[in-house]
Parts: C-alpha cells; sequence; structure tokens
C-alpha cells in the first residue's frame, strides 16, 4: 500500500473535520456563535436553538415559555412572563430562573389579589394577605369598600367595615347591602335615624333616608330626574342638581365608565381604582386612570380581556389595548383557525404562506398559500399540491385547485383540445398524465398532518 504523501494526510484530516462540522448544529447542540447552528437556527447560551418553536405553543400563551434553548422552552426574559396567562392570572410576572415567578408588586397588580385576596409575594407565588392595602385602601377608608368580588372590584363586604367608613358618619352609610340593579355591594343606610347624626344632615334641614342614601329635603327634586341614575346629578344647590361623592358611586357612569368621583359638581374619573371598577377595565383593559378618563397603559391589563383573547388586542399603546406584535396574534384562533399570525396595522392578518400552512384552514381545506391581492390577504389554495396536503383531499377526493378552491377532478374544465394545443399537444398529454398519477394513484403518506405543512 502506498505511502500517504504530507499534504494528503493534511487534506484527509481537514476532509474529517469538516465532515464533523457539517452533522453539527442541529437543535440542542453546542454552540458559540450562531454560525456553528444550522440554517435559522440561532445560539441561546451556547446550545443551538429554534427561536419560534416555543411561541407556538401552550406553555408559553400559558406560562411564558416562550424561548427556546436547545431541545427546552425556558421564561429568558420578563416579556415572555408578562404577555403569559399566569401574569395576568396569578402574578408570575418575573422571569427567574427560567420560569416565571410572581414579586411583590406582580402579585398586588394581578386578578388573584382584586379577585381572591392574594397580593403577597412568598417563594415565588401570590398568597393570601395584603388586600386592602394592595388594592382597596382608599375606597376601604372612605367607602367601606373592603372586600374583592369575583370580577376584581373592591365592594362593601359587612357591616363593620361600613361603620369604621368615613362615609358612615360623614354621609349616614353604615350598612352593607347589595344593589339591586348593579349587584354590587356598597355601603346604604337603611332608616332615617341612619340620617340623624350624619354630617351631610347637620345644616338644620329635613333630611331622610330615600333609597338607601341620606337626603335633604330639597334634593328630592334631583333624586326624581333621570340624571340621577344615570351622570350622578342627585344634590341639589341653589335649584341647580350636582354630584356629590355618593351619587357618583351609584352611578351608571361610575359602572360603565369609571366616572366614580365626583368633582366640581360632575362625576369624573380620579384613581386606578375608579377605573377598574367599570366594565372596559375587564372587556378592554381600560384599567389606569388619566386626565379623568380610564386608559390601557400596561400589557397585564390587555391579557386577560376577550378583546386579546379573541382578536389579539394584547399589547398596551396609545392609551388602549391593540395589536402590535406577532406573538400578540399567535394564541387567538384568528391566527390557529384562518392564519391570520401576522400583526399589520393594529391588525392580525395572513402575512406569509407560513401563517396559513400553520392553520386548519390549510389542514381541512387546503388553503395553504397566500392569495395577497386585494385589501385583506387571505389564505388559498392556489395549487394541486396545497389541496393534496389537506382532509378535503384524503376525504373528500378534492384534490385539485380551482378559482383558489379545491374540487374534485369532475368539477375540473374539459382539456383543452389537441386543436387549441397545437405543437404543445403531445407535451400536455403527457404533463396531464403524471400529474394524476401523483395525485391520485400514489400512495397516501403516512405522516401526521402536522408533519406534512412542515415539507419543502
Amino acid at each position: 500500500m502506498p505511502e500517504t504523501s504530507g499534504h494528503g494526510r493534511i487534506g484527509l484530516l481537514i476532509l474529517i473535520l469538516t465532515s464533523g462540522c457539517f452533522a453539527y448544529g442541529s437543535p440542542g447542540d453546542p454552540c458559540r456563535t450562531r454560525s456553528d447552528c444550522r440554517g435559522e437556527l440561532v445560539c441561546q447560551d451556547n446550545q443551538c436553538s429554534d427561536p419560534e418553536s416555543c411561541r407556538r405553543t401552550q406553555p408559553c400563551v400559558q406560562d411564558g415559555l416562550c424561548t427556546a434553548r436547545g431541545r427546552s422552552c425556558v421564561a429568558i426574559t420578563t416579556r415572555d412572563c408578562r404577555m403569559s396567562l399566569a401574569c395576568a392570572n396569578a402574578g408570575r410576572c418575573t422571569a427567574r430562573h427560567d420560569v416565571c415567578v410572581a414579586t411583590g408588586e406582580d402579585c398586588a397588580e394581578a386578578d388573584t389579589c382584586r379577585k381572591d385576596g392574594k397580593c403577597l409575594a412568598q417563594e415565588g407565588v401570590c398568597v393570601f394577605g395584603g388586600r386592602s392595602a394592595a388594592h382597596c385602601g382608599n375606597e376601604c377608608a372612605t367607602w367601606g369598600r373592603c372586600a374583592v368580588d369575583g370580577t376584581g372590584r373592591c365592594i362593601a363586604g359587612n357591616d363593620e367595615d361600613c361603620r369604621l367608613s368615613f362615609s358612615c358618619p360623614q354621609e349616614g352609610l353604615c350598612h352593607a347591602r347589595r344593589d339591586t340593579d348593579s349587584g354590587e355591594a356598597r355601603c346604604v343606610a337603611l332608616t332615617d335615624f341612619d340620617c340623624q347624626n350624619a354630617v351631610v344632615c347637620s345644616s338644620g334641614k329635613a333630611c331622610r333616608m330615600y333609597q338607601g342614601a341620606c337626603v335633604k329635603s330639597s334634593d328630592m327634586v334631583c333624586r326624581n330626574l333621570a340624571g340621577c341614575k344615570s351622570q350622578g346629578l342627585c344634590t341639589d344647590f341653589d335649584g341647580v342638581c350636582f354630584a356629590s361623592g355618593t351619587d357618583c358611586q351609584g352611578s351608571e357612569v361610575c359602572a360603565q365608565q369609571g366616572r366614580c368621583a365626583a368633582v366640581n359638581g360632575h362625576c369624573l374619573t380620579a384613581t386606578d381604582a375608579d377605573c377598574r371598577r367599570a366594565k372596559p377595565c375587564q372587556e378592554a383593559g381600560f384599567c389606569t386612570a388619566q386626565d379623568g378618563r380610564c386608559i390601557a397603559t400596561r400589557d397585564q391589563d390587555c391579557a386577560p380581556t376577550r378583546a386579546c383573547q379573541r382578536q389579539g388586542w394584547c399589547t398596551a399603546t396609545q392609551g388602549r389595548c391593540g395589536v402590535v406584535h406577532d406573538r400578540d396574534c399567535e394564541p387567538t384562533s384568528l391566527c390557529s383557525v384562518d392564519g391570520q399570525c401576522t400583526a399589520s396595522n393594529g391588525n392580525c392578518v395572513v402575512g406569509k404562506n407560513a401563517d396559513c400552512r400553520r392553520a386548519e384552514t390549510c389542514t381541512k381545506q387546503g388553503n395553504c398559500s397566500i392569495l395577497s391581492p386585494g385589501p385583506a390577504p387571505r389564505c388559498a389554495a392556489l395549487s394541486d399540491r396545497d389541496c393534496r396536503r389537506s382532509d378535503a383531499c384524503r376525504l373528500e377526493e378534492r384534490c385539485f385547485s380551482l378559482e383558489n378552491a379545491c374540487v374534485r377532478e369532475v368539477e375540473l374544465p374539459p382539456d383543452p383540445t389537441p386543436t387549441e394545443l397545437g405543437e404543445d399537444a403531445p407535451k400536455h398529454k403527457k404533463r396531464l398524465q403524471k400529474h394524476k398519477d401523483t395525485s391520485l394513484h400514489s400512495k397516501p403518506d403516512s405522516k401526521p398532518a402536522a408533519l406534512q405543512l412542515e415539507a419543502p
């Protein structure tokens, strides 16, 4: 056997080394830079990782485990945690040691504090305690609203809370009762005796209990007007109906718009607590008071709302919840069903073929390619290949694309005649026969649908 020269040995050594490199770079393999990893993989904490593999999973939406590290999903950034349901519902909004945990500030702002009174952090989770100080402090001291109901509102839990509040000696509101219209428990006056020693009735004018409040005789006209219930304009002042603090607390504008504080005789929004009592906070994330109205300033206020879960309005921007990032769209049915997974101009839209191929409309109907002309791009079946990968082909024999939808062979228009094709007739016949052989007579792919979608 001939002896290998020095140059030959070096070439062989380089070949061996480079062949080892090409076998490297898969998810979980060690790396120093991105160039050590294959394709679109990145080097995360010295491991090759697919940056998109975790963001499409339930652990990301539920627990904030949105960053890929090798073959595992972990919580690296606080941003991952704050976009999760674990943050909105359980206060676990801070990333530590690869998971989302709760701090004292997280717990005080979470739904579990407002709903269950778990406002203190202990070993990374929210536990019971600190409720009044966290959310009901001023409402508790002033109006006796020291408990939290199922919607996160501070309510009057018992008569003792009412008697110890400022509203009992000031306005005679010394008993906790549930309002029949709004269903909210608040402090009220039950008898004329409650009003006798109230400061509001100490001016010498006749004062009695009327609909749960101590009312001067001169206020009766205002109480019977529509503006009392709707706008809180229930108190007479020189013949004009104005709003007092008590008037606003029981008004429709308080429950519907968070305008629960009396300012210059009118009901306006003064504190975040006013906003959190109102429906727009639970429905659209308008939970922060600013310039007399309620706006959205934090992503965690947007996360638990219906608008976030259904339409992707999960990021606070310009005072409201809206669609800013692709990750806002990904947990919604708009993405999983229709392929609207890309954020564009404040909406979730179909932005690329990959959006379609991950959606139900692809696996079921063959709508696997983006049809972009027009104001609203959508997923459609633009080729026979789109149809053949779908349930429509496997179950209903709709394996051919016609006018952007999958149809059966019998629904296809008749083939052109040889006269119409001219010189291309032999080529067309051969191409058509090959197409039918591959689409109808080939064995079904045994791969699951999810894997077929990722095939090139």
